[in-house]
Parts: C-alpha cells; structure tokens; sequence
C-alpha cells in the first residue's frame, strides 16, 4: 500500500495519483509554435501510462519569451484549436493537463525569438541553442515590466479557454522570473531590484493577478530555490519566497534547484548520474513544512521505491517524473501492478541532444518522441524464433519489444 497512487487536488482540481510529468522542451511542434501530431502522441503516451497530471512544455506568453525553435506557443489566440486538441487528449486518457508559462528573458537571442531580449538588467547571457553565443538583452522598463505582467495573465486566460486544468508559472532555471530573484542578474535599483523583497515582485505581481482574474483556477509556483553559485539566490531566500508564494495564492509549490549558472556545470538543474536520488527532496521536506499547499518535489526520483517513499513519508505530496517518463511513459500503470520500469539513466541524451537542435529523445526509449512513427510501422513479427545478438540497450529494447508475441533469444 502506498498512497502514490491515492487522489489529491491542487486547488479544488482531483488528480488521480501523485505523479506529475514536469515541463520538457520537445520540439515537437511546428516552426510556428502549433501543436503537431507528434506533439498529442507523445503527451497522450504518458497520459495512458497513468501520469495523473501532465504538464505540457514551457510555452512563453509573448513572443519575446520563446527560448527556443519549434516551442509550443501560447503568446497568441491562433494557438488555441491546437492547444484545445492537445488537452481534449489528455483528459480522453484520463490525466488532468497543464501547461508551463514561462518567459526566456535574457536567455535566448533575437535569431531564435524574433525580437531584441529583454532581462532585469543588461549584463551578458551564454545562449546555448545548437549554437553558442553570448548576447547581452535589454534591461525591461517599467513599462516594459508591465506589459510582460499583463502577457503572462493573458496566456493564463487563454489556457483555460483550451480547457487546462491549471497552470503551472516558471520562476526557476535561469529564466526571466528567476533572472529577477537572482542577485547576479539582477542589478536595478528600483522597486524590482536589492531587497529580496524587490526581487520576488514581478512573480508575486503575476501569480496575484492571474488569482484574481482567473476566480478557481489553479496555478502552480514553481521555483528554484538555490541557484548554486555564490552570487545567485540561495536557499534561505529560495524558501522565503515560497512561503510568500503560498500566501499570495499559490495552489501549489513545485521545489525545484538550480539555474545556467550552477556551479560546476548547468546540469545541476537536470541532475545527472553523479547526483544521488531524490538530490532535491529535503528542500521540498523543509517547504512543506513551513507551506498549508500541496508540494511538488522533483530531481531524480523515477525509482519506484524512492517515489513511494517520497509521499509516504510526508516529504512531498506529489513527485515530478521529467526523464523517468520518457524512459517508460507506462511507469505509472507498472509500478501500480507490480510491474519492473524501464529505467531512467540521467544520462541526460534526452536534453543535450535536444539542445543541439534534435526533437527530445531517449537513450532506452526508442519510441520517446517518435510515437507517430512507431504507430504507423506495420509488419512487426509474430511466431518466430528470433536471435538478438548483443544485449546493449538496443538489443534488450528490440527483444522486449518481441518477446510477447516470439520466440527470442538474447546472446
């Protein structure tokens, strides 16, 4: 018994287990922004897998935001009958939908945005997007902080008009919102900047906006809470704005760590095989414990066993399974019938490769992202005795792909 898979609500919304698919870049829409095809069979995979709540990739609510090409837009009401397909989807499968609003601020260029980047304040990004370039955005006005404000309640309105259970607001990993808690990054000297307090404005200012003009709607905080460089946003300040985050409103707070500038590297955010599991579970312990709303914990938790232990311990009330998910969109129905998963690595393929320009993919999953494909394959054997000569992750991927209708033998 393990209330991993018992219901619960973020914001009046029942979720029927407590995992969550956490936003990932996929690059499966078109070079517009609309939803493909390939874009509903990916997310619907999971959905049938069991995932209680999906949260579809991070779309920018203006186009000034996007952070990268082929990018799910939002920023326009041209995006909705795609975005509706999407979530009528999810919901046929069972799971409720989300969909990540954030803003690239200073990390992202104006070959890959259209527009000059804009940022708290006018000091150098490294873009990495199939190439690497250091850019320097433009420090926002207050006007300009504004109309950001205004784009992200505006994208909100129309995720509920495409019928999204919630909406989840990106205030972590280096962009426009955390690039406003960052010391480093941020250095105005009006009410947007210095104090903590200064800093967390912008979010709070959308989160209670997006309350109050979006009456039972649930919006999901998520946050890094420590940046992991000595001139980031450290931790005691991380926790202070998720306590502040749950009083302004916040139904949920998704406690995530880290950002571009993470020391050693940048993958501290998307923690690699070198980090232990569960690498971010005690900062979403010590939030739930000061917060009255549900907790989202994330960072290598896609063992059954450190996912259960996750919840029933009361560290978290929900887990984020980002790359665990790709390796088996069926990890949920698995793990509830007893059933071994398909392992995530934290290789990370799935993210270098996919920031080199390549659609997301999987090192163990060769069916992440290529669902359509998959689909549309005809002439799979049945009855034959087959020889799968070398048990690598492709060999062992094609003989359990066959097992259930041939003979096979792995050498």
């Amino acid at each position: 018994m393990t209330a991993l898979f018992t219901p619960m609500s973020i914001g009046g919304v029942e979720i029927r287990n407590r995992v969550v698919m956490p936003s990932m870049t996929t690059r499966l829409a078109d070079g517009e922004g609309y939803v493909t095809d390939a874009t509903i069979a990916y997310f619907e995979a999971r959905a049938h897998g069991g995932t209680g709540l999906v949260t579809v990739e991070m779309a920018s609510p203006e186009r000034a935001g996007r952070h990268r090409a082929r990018e799910l837009g939002i920023y326009d009401d041209r995006f909705l009958p795609g975005l509706k397909r999407l979530v009528n989807a999810l919901h046929h499968a069972g799971a409720r939908a989300s969909i990540q609003l954030g803003h690239a601020g200073g990390h992202t260029r104006e070959d890959i945005c259209g527009e000059p980047p804009i940022a708290p304040s006018a000091i150098p990004h490294f873009v990495y997007e199939v190439t690497g370039e250091t850019i320097t955005p433009l420090e926002m006005t207050r006007e300009r902080i504004e109309r950001t404000t205004r784009a992200f309640v505006e994208a909100a309105k129309r995720a509920r008009e495409a019928g999204f259970d919630c909406v989840e607001l990106h205030v972590a990993h280096g962009y426009l919102l955390s690039q406003f808690l960052c010391p480093e990054e941020n250095r105005r000297r009006d009410e947007y900047g210095g104090a903590l307090a200064n800093r967390a404005r912008i979010s709070l200012d959308i989160l209670r906006r997006m309350k109050a003009e979006l009456p039972g709607f649930p919006v999901v905080f998520r946050l890094s809470v420590e940046d992991f460089f000595p001139t980031g946003l450290q931790f005691s300040e991380g926790f202070q704005v998720a306590k502040w985050a749950a009083s302004a409103g916040a139904d949920a707070i998704h406690v995530s760590a880290g950002h571009y500038r993470s020391r050693p590297t940048a993958h501290r955010m998307i923690p690699p095989m070198a980090y232990p599991e569960g690498v971010f579970l005690d900062y979403a312990q010590t939030v739930k414990m000061a917060v009255s709303v549900p907790v989202i914990a994330v960072g290598r938790l896609g063992n059954p066993a450190v996912a259960m232990a996750a919840v029933d311990s009361g560290r978290a009330d929900f887990v984020a399974l980002g790359r665990a998910l790709l390796a088996d969109p069926d990890w949920v129905n698995k793990v509830r019938s007893g059933v071994p998963v398909r392992r995530c690595l934290a290789c990370n393929k799935c993210v270098d490769e996919m920031r080199g320009g390549e659609p997301i993919g999987c090192l163990v999953n060769p069916t992440a992202a290529r669902e359509t494909e998959f689909a549309a394959a005809t002439g799979m054997p049945k009855g034959e005795r087959i020889c799968v000569i070398g048990a690598g992750p492709a060999g062992l991927s094609y003989a359990s792909l066959l097992a259930h209708s041939n003979q096979v033998t792995v050498i």
